[in-house]
């Protein structure tokens, strides 16, 4: 679906059925799109959750001139989020925030990814016979680009 946010207007949508993964034919539904805007609109901004998270939709996207938030699959990324370079939230408890250049094996080239670490729990565990409390980290990253023409 595609919305008109400043009119609460929906523009396009494609009905599918229920079987169908998320992200299928979103390159064609988004070229759709895209040739059946008017000429004056300068500025669409894509947003969408994982089952979005693609090099080859970004390329899209970025060719269209149009910024993007996609939701990224953790998947095999905790290690490589774990070992970044976290700045601490001004004013906000226990939360972190960090950026890094990945590229996915399928993808032509590197892009930003941007991520926020904050602890979900502690828990209490045993070392070495002693009992300590440690944090329970959970990650969300991100997919990010502010288009430029």
């Amino acid at each position: 679906m595609i919305f008109v946010s400043e009119m609460k207007l929906l523009y396009n949508t494609w009905f599918r059925t229920g079987s169908a993964y998320t992200a299928n034919g979103v390159v064609e539904f988004l070229m759709e799109v895209q040739s059946s805007l008017p000429q004056n609109i300068r500025k669409v901004f894509f947003r969408a959750d994982s089952g979005f998270f693609s090099g080859g939709l970004f390329d899209l996207l970025e060719s269209f001139y149009w910024d993007y938030l996609v939701k990224v699959k953790l998947n095999n990324l905790e290690k490589l989020l774990q070992s970044q370079n976290w700045t601490d939230v001004e004013d906000a408890t226990d939360v972190a925030i960090c950026a890094f250049s990945y590229r996915a094996k399928s993808w032509q080239r590197s892009r930003i990814l941007k991520a926020v670490c904050s602890v979900k729990e502690y828990a209490e565990v045993s070392c070495l016979g002693e009992i300590k409390t440690v944090p329970v980290y959970q990650y969300v990253c991100y997919g990010r680009q502010h288009a430029h023409r």
